[in-house]
């Protein structure tokens, strides 16, 4: 209904014409009205006012529209306005791409369409307005958009509504973009006691989901899931379990590994240790504490005192071995270990010997003596292992190979200096010391070949008397 703002006058219009586009659809005159054929039927004119019905519209009714009244008294009146006839909108479809998109690689076309007359285009994907970006441009018409290179972050839904103001559809379509596998991840304990369960869980961001292989320390198993299960762990299954992704479509395989131990119980605890002689000042002595078990904590003690660290003593990283370099006659001793973990506890013991000297060595002994006395000498020295002994009289050897030289009556000849040395068969060392003995007084009897010589002597003394 086209209506002018006219109020009816007491006096009928000479003449009313309305035209469409500068073609004349109707017009009233005294003498009736004249309709243009296309018209008839569709069209009534209110002749008092000047306004038009358009009856049964098609969209080519859209248009221009004009009238123009010459009324009784007074100049020609003209008015102008401009009809939109607007078709339904029905049957709208969004077309996406056909083949598989792979994030990275393919681009993507989407384009809307339908029946009726599209005014607006109006894009969202997952319920957000679809906007311009580096990689996503519309067309003119905003009826197709372009993607040029997918992402994982273009999947979604995404719709098209079309509209126009006496009617809205709208088209959806579910976009996949094909990625991954990324982000692998073993979730699951990383140590467990003997004889309990473990279960690892492999995950990894792919679309479609990643199918799942496992490998136990570089060996394939046959488990072919996300998960993987140990019923009841033992030692043997101490080691890396590598979890391999892949993705059927992108072709793509990426893998996490996860490290597990199982403590089991501590068993067969000993020291090894050096296996040739210890010399102090010169050797080196490695002790290894070694056992059956796992994830076994070390600590080291001697002579039940803790073990530390100093200029000669390290150890290594695990505790498993302690080095002294060089070894000292201190260094002499009960060494033990303490093994322990969460269900068992052990100890091992060594004992450490330190070869050296001889030091200090001393005559114990009397100095002077009475002809006739008994003398005993005692030699002793510091050294690992016990010395052996020697002596000599005055620089001569004497056949006596103990720690004690013993002289069971004493003369005059005995005077003098009694040597000891002590000797280590191992450090191949030795010391001497020197005892000085002073034997005083006059014999009370005389030997046999003594009482000889002495009455020899003075029978020769008289026989030269004159």
């Amino acid at each position: 209904m086209f209506k002018t703002n006219i109020i009816p006058s007491p006096k009928p219009f000479l003449s009313v014409a309305w035209s469409y586009n500068n073609t004349n659809i109707i017009t009233h005159t005294n003498a009736g009205n004249t309709t243009a054929s296309k018209y008839e039927g569709r069209i009534f004119l209110e002749v008092s006012t000047g306004s038009l019905e358009l009856r049964n519209l098609r969209q080519n009714d859209s248009g221009i529209y004009s009238v123009s009244i010459i009324p009784a008294l007074g100049p020609q009146m003209l008015g102008r306005t401009t009809l939109r006839v607007y078709e339904e909108l029905s049957s709208a479809m969004l077309k996406g791409p056909t083949s598989l998109l792979l994030a990275g690689k393919s681009s993507a076309n989407l384009t809307c369409e339908g029946t009726g007359s599209i005014v607006t285009t109006e894009w969202t994907r997952n319920g957000q307005p679809l906007h311009p970006s580096n990689g996503t441009t519309f067309s003119s018409d905003n009826k197709t958009v372009f993607i040029s290179t997918v992402e994982r972050d273009d999947a979604g839904v995404y719709q098209c509504k079309l509209s126009n103001p006496v009617s809205t559809t709208a088209a959806n379509y579910s976009m996949v973009v094909n990625y991954g596998p990324e982000n692998v991840k073993i979730s699951g304990l990383t140590e467990v006691n003997n004889g309990l369960k473990a279960t690892f869980t492999c995950s990894a961001a792919s679309e479609p989901p990643a199918n799942f292989s496992w490998s136990f320390n570089m060996k394939e198993t046959d488990v072919t899931n996300a998960t993987f299960t140990i019923e009841k762990a033992s030692g043997f299954n101490t080691g890396n379990y590598t979890c391999t992704a892949w993705n059927r479509v992108t072709n793509v395989k990426d893998s996490a590994t996860h490290e597990f131990s199982v403590t089991v119980p501590i068993s067969e605890a000993t020291i090894r240790g050096p296996k040739d002689p210890l010399l102090a000042g010169k050797s080196t002595a490695v002790l290894t504490c070694e056992a059956n078990g796992s994830n076994i904590v070390r600590e080291w003690s001697k002579d039940d005192h803790p073990l530390i660290h100093n200029s000669r003593t390290s150890f290594s990283y695990d505790n498993r071995t302690v080095t002294i370099s060089p070894v000292e006659r201190t260094d002499s001793g009960e060494y033990q270990c303490r093994l322990s973990n969460a269900i068992s506890l052990k100890t091992a013991n060594y004992t450490m010997t330190v070869n050296f000297g001889p030091l200090n060595v001393t005559i114990n002994g009397t100095k002077e003596v009475n002809v006739g006395e008994m003398v005993a000498f005692v030699c002793s020295a510091v050294s690992v292992p016990p010395a052996t002994f020697s002596w000599s009289f005055n620089g001569k050897e004497k056949h006596v190979t103990s720690a004690t030289f013993t002289i069971e009556k004493t003369s005059s000849g005995d005077t003098g200096n009694y040597t000891c040395t002590a000797w280590n068969q191992i450090t191949g060392h030795s010391s001497s010391v020197v005892q000085t003995l002073m034997v005083n007084g006059v014999p009370t009897c005389f030997s046999t070949r003594t009482t000889f010589l002495v009455l020899f002597t003075t029978l020769f003394y008289y026989l030269q008397m004159p």
